[in-house]
């Protein structure tokens, strides 16, 4: 549709609901989905996965997804690698001959903001909430606040109406399409078994940013071998015997100390 049909089908009340879309969103020939003031975040859980939480975010590793709100003078902060569910904060009412078609923002892109194509099907009403997942791939920490135009949205209207109007039962769940297991992950017993390699390798493949933290601390392995090193020569020369004691047993209780937080910490996030 031309900006000119656009607005005469949402003065109609063909797209969307009255009183929730805004005509200075309306570009010539599509019409920009703003950030609403809901969105879902997956959160973990202890065991197991929740069907409704996958069926609704795509997401498969948690057991629940909680909607939270955001007030007009807040923001959502979006970490690293975290993905949310973002409520547009236009309400559709999709008219049976009407389809659209969303692509997201270039200007996402180039905030590292991984942001979902998508599409409207004919008859999407009121009583569906139409979301969008965004994704930080960034290393940075991004603030959304309600009211940011994600999408770019082009109407089609098809040449008569479908036989059978969209249904929210027709959603397929990831399950029927995707084949996936989970990690095997190590518990706390055969984390405090482990050699310094292997936790090393957990802490790559578990968390996000996980080589930057294991390199950190194959750093500290090193510098903590060559003080012993030099404090096991000293020893041995029968020189500063004191001196190389002290500060091997520092350096252990150091390394300890530090791998111990970064290596739990990190596997628990």
């Amino acid at each position: 549709m031309t900006d000119g049909q656009l607005l005469r089908s949402l003065h109609a009340g063909e797209i969307f609901d009255r009183g929730s879309w805004d005509p200075k969103h309306v570009q010539q020939c599509s019409y920009i989905l703003r950030m609403g003031h809901k969105y879902d975040e997956p959160v973990s859980g202890t065991s197991g996965e929740s069907p409704d939480a996958r069926r609704s975010t795509g997401v498969r590793g948690y057991q629940h997804v909680v909607t939270r709100v955001v007030a007009d003078d807040q923001s959502v902060e979006l970490k690293p690698g975290q993905m949310i569910m973002v409520h547009v904060d236009e309400r559709f009412d999709m008219r049976g001959d009407l389809l659209a078609l969303t692509v997201p923002r270039g200007a996402l892109f180039a905030e590292s903001l991984l942001v979902a194509s998508s599409y409207v099907d004919p008859g999407f009403g009121r009583s569906e909430v139409f979301r969008i997942p965004i994704t930080n791939v960034s290393d940075r920490i991004v603030h959304l606040q309600p009211g940011l135009p994600l999408l770019r949205m082009f109407v089609y209207r098809l040449s008569q109406s479908v036989s059978e109007t969209y249904r929210p039962e027709q959603n397929s769940s990831l399950d029927e399409e995707v084949a996936s297991s989970r990690i095997a992950l190590p518990n706390e017993a055969e984390l405090t078994k482990m050699a310094d390699d292997g936790l090393l390798e957990a802490v790559k493949d578990r968390v996000s940013g996980g080589v930057v933290l294991a390199v950190a601390i194959d750093r500290l392995l090193s510098r903590q071998k060559a003080v012993e090193e030099a404090s096991v020569a000293a020893i041995k020369n029968g020189t500063d015997i004191d001196k190389g004691l002290r500060r091997l047993t520092v350096w252990v209780k150091v390394l300890a100390v530090v791998s111990l937080i970064l290596v739990v910490l990190v596997l628990l996030l």
